[in-house]
């Protein structure tokens, strides 16, 4: 990987539950073979997240607003996987124990950034 090392990989992987359950439209353009948009488990996260950062090494994450409820954390951010694409993105955290046990990722609304 070229952004990313395998510390930084680990330290994030650290943050999940090894039952996660993450869907994500995206699962599909990193992980082409597979037939759900959902990963369940710490081994398909850990393959998601190695070939996204190997395919998106260049990508940029910028935080616009974070919501938390109890056990549930909603991150709003915007993300550029090339220099020139810019996605709104939502994300929806469930939490016990500190790990995260659920991910649900929704991206749109391109036009709001123009």
């Amino acid at each position: 990987m070229s952004a990313w090392n395998n510390q930084e990989l680990d330290a994030l992987l650290e943050m999940y539950s090894d039952e996660i359950q993450l869907s994500s439209p995206k699962i599909k353009s990193i992980l082409p073979n597979r037939r759900s948009l959902q990963l369940s488990n710490k081994k398909e996260l850990e393959e998601y997240w190695t070939l996204a950062l190997e395919k998106y090494s260049n990508s940029r994450f910028e935080a616009k607003e974070v919501i938390v409820h109890n056990d549930t954390l909603v991150l709003e951010y915007i993300v550029s996987l090339n220099e020139i694409d810019r996605t709104l993105v939502m994300e929806k955290f469930e939490f016990k124990d500190n790990k995260i046990t659920t991910s649900s990722v929704f991206y749109g609304a391109e036009g709001l950034l123009q």
